[in-house]
């Protein structure tokens, strides 16, 4: 099986969206930071939030905590949970809730660990650690 055909089905979504470099800048921040974490290689939901967050405001974003309200003419309100989950839907990221803790994790693919980061270095033109690897 081709490793193209291994990639989920809206992988190549961010590389087509308009905030292409803002969802890199954040895929490479939420990986510095559960490069960190040893044990579990995955954020809690309010740590994955805060991470893009932080990066919304180093890149000066305004945005908004959650969208006003719902409507016809919905557009995209830039959010840390709207960004969080756009990476979710297309396949960066994995979520899985954990009984114990009564919290959803936030990590990158197993096996697609290496190649999500390996395509964001290539595409950002970043410099990654191979000892985060």
């Amino acid at each position: 099986m081709a490793l193209k055909d291994q990639l989920p089905e809206g992988f190549y979504k961010l590389f087509a969206s308009k905030y292409r470099e803002y969802y890199i800048r954040f895929l490479l921040a939420l990986f510095h930071e559960t490069a960190g974490l040893y044990s579990a290689l995955s954020l809690t939901e309010g740590q994955a939030r805060a991470v893009i967050e932080e990066q919304m405001e180093g890149e000066g974003m305004v945005f908004l905590e959650e969208p006003e309200e719902e409507g016809e003419n919905l557009t995209f309100i830039p959010t840390p949970a709207r960004f969080l989950g756009n990476l979710l839907s297309w396949g960066w990221m994995v979520r899985e809730f954990d009984e114990r803790t009564n919290e959803y994790f936030y990590g990158f693919p197993g096996g697609r660990r290496l190649i999500t980061i390996f395509v964001l270095e290539i595409r950002l033109g970043s410099n990654i650690s191979h000892a985060a690897m």
